[in-house]
């Protein structure tokens, strides 16, 4: 497997609820171990979680969590996944490491 390309979390059945098990400082304190990686896929039911994690970046801290992303594979967001991750690619295009987002239903 490439060591700069992984798929995040394939979920099991619907019963689960991430939201009950892994809150915003965890879900960055995985991305630490992940600093090489530059493509990411989020499944559809963790990119409003995943959004939101990464939202509570300030402008400083844009760049602790993946540091190295460039291509960041979204299910078609919501409206509230849309305005979550909308500051993080904003901050990232400002400290000249913009990342692209790619809308994919390839769930």
């Amino acid at each position: 497997m490439r060591q700069d390309f992984a798929f995040l979390i394939q979920c099991g059945t619907a019963s689960h609820h991430w939201e009950d098990f892994v809150d915003n400082p965890q879900w960055l304190e995985l991305f630490h171990a992940f600093s090489a990686l530059q493509h990411m896929r989020i499944p559809p039911r963790l990119g409003e979680l995943i959004a939101s994690a990464l939202q509570e970046l300030t402008e400083e801290r844009v760049m602790d969590a993946l540091p190295m992303l460039r291509h960041l594979y979204l299910p078609p967001p919501s409206e509230s996944t849309q305005q979550a991750i909308e500051p993080f690619i904003s901050s990232r295009q400002r400290s000249s490491c913009p990342v692209t987002v790619y809308l994919t239903e390839m769930y």
